[in-house]
Formats: structure tokens, C-alpha cells, sequence
């Protein structure tokens, strides 16, 4: 049994917020090719920034101190992608990178983030598209959306480097049964990016006090995991 698998067993909880019509401008994104065997999306953020705000998100007014790469901290080689923002009210505070990966159970998701400031713990994971949901009246398909949330590793807490892991097979299997109780097509669902949520754990709302939250982001990479050997 290979080193992530042993990981995913230990993680196989994982927690899914659906978020209607959340995400879905990443529909157009083109499908991810994988960079080498194994690796369908990386980013040691040394060389480029490719997070973007989300248009979805609902906050009442906030102020983008600082967003971009910064020699400040790393969790490997020399530097990370830091958001500083101040907050004052609303609820999503999201940003990501639209990808689009189809949605197969054998899908790997880990990320490294530093919390440095404020009390909403930030946390990682990735949105997933359901096209083929539900039906309207009409016969016709209507998608849907999600973001899985992944587990840190160790836990999170400030000032520290965390590893969020996790894998697709649990939200697989899930969307797939739900898709198949309703009478619904499961096919094609595929995974439309990553997240960084600002919001962080217990989804709290921000009240009209300001709120600073800084957090660097590092090593964040989707893979599919290799299959394993057969002993005979």
C-alpha cells in the first residue's frame, strides 16, 4: 500500500459545502493536461501567481492590502503567494484558480498554508461542477456546485505551515449515489478548480469590525494517484 493511500484512509472524512450556482464561471476553462505522469496541476508559486477573487464572493466591503508573491515566507524554496485583506462584513471570502479536471475517484488534492493573521482560520480544498444535476421542467440538464473542503493533516493553527490532503473517492461515491437516487445523469462531473477560503472554519460571519487575515499558500498540487501493484 503506497504512502498516499495509507494517508487517504486516514483522511477519508471529508467535508462538502454546496454553494448553488457558486463557481461556475470556470466552465470554460480548458481540460487539464497532465504536466508529467501523475500530476495534473502544481504550483510552488516561485515563478507565478495564478490565484485569482472569485466574483462569488460575498462581502460587504473589503481592502486588498497586499496580493502576490512574496519572499516573506515559504514552505519550500524561496517563495509563497500571500493575501493580506481587510474584511468588514459578508460571509464567502474566496479566491481560486479555475482548472477543469474531470472528477474520477482516484484524484489526490494537497496544499501548504501559514495562517499569520486573524481569527478566522483560513483553509484549502477544491470546487466541483455536477452538470448533469438536476432537470427543469423542460427535460433539460441544470448543474449544480460544490467546494470540498480538505482536512489538515495535523490540524490548523497559527503561525505554522499546514498540509490540507484529501482525496475525490468519498465526494465521488457521494454526488454519484445522490445523482442516481434522484434519476439524474452522474456522468461528467469534473473538478473546476482549487480555493484558498478566507472565511475559514464554522462558516462565521464577519460583523461590521474590521478584520485583517493574512495567509501565505505554498506547494499546491493535484494529482492522480498511481494504481497499486498487484502482489501475486
Amino acid at each position: 500500500m503506497n504512502r498516499n493511500r495509507r494517508r487517504m484512509e486516514i483522511l477519508a472524512g471529508l467535508g462538502i459545502i454546496i454553494l448553488t450556482g457558486l463557481l461556475l464561471s470556470a466552465g470554460n476553462t480548458v481540460f487539464a493536461e497532465e504536466k508529467e505522469e501523475g500530476v495534473l496541476y502544481s504550483n510552488d508559486f516561485e515563478k507565478e501567481d495564478d490565484v485569482s477573487n472569485t466574483p462569488a464572493t460575498n462581502v460587504t466591503e473589503y481592502k486588498i492590502n497586499f496580493k502576490g508573491l512574496t519572499d516573506e515566507k515559504a514552505h519550500s524554496g524561496k517563495k509563497s503567494c500571500k493575501i493580506d485583506v481587510t474584511v468588514k462584513g459578508g460571509h464567502f471570502c474566496y479566491w481560486q484558480k479555475n482548472l477543469r479536471i474531470p472528477l474520477t475517484e482516484d484524484i489526490t488534492f494537497s496544499g501548504y498554508l501559514f495562517h499569520a493573521e486573524g481569527k478566522h482560520l483560513a483553509r484549502l480544498g477544491f470546487m466541483v461542477v455536477y452538470p448533469k444535476a438536476m432537470k427543469t421542467e423542460e427535460g433539460k440538464y441544470k448543474a449544480s456546485s460544490g467546494c470540498l473542503t480538505v482536512p489538515a493533516v495535523s490540524g490548523i493553527s497559527p503561525g505554522r505551515w499546514c498540509q490540507f490532503f484529501g482525496d475525490s473517492k468519498s465526494i465521488y461515491e457521494r454526488a454519484k449515489n445522490w445523482t442516481l437516487k434522484k434519476g439524474y445523469d452522474y456522468t461528467d462531473m469534473y473538478i473546476s478548480g482549487w480555493y484558498i477560503d478566507m472565511q475559514g472554519y464554522g462558516g462565521k460571519f464577519w460583523k461590521q469590525k474590521e478584520e485583517r487575515q493574512v495567509v501565505y499558500v505554498d506547494d499546491v498540487s493535484i494529482n492522480r494517484e498511481e494504481p497499486e501493484e498487484e502482489i501475486y
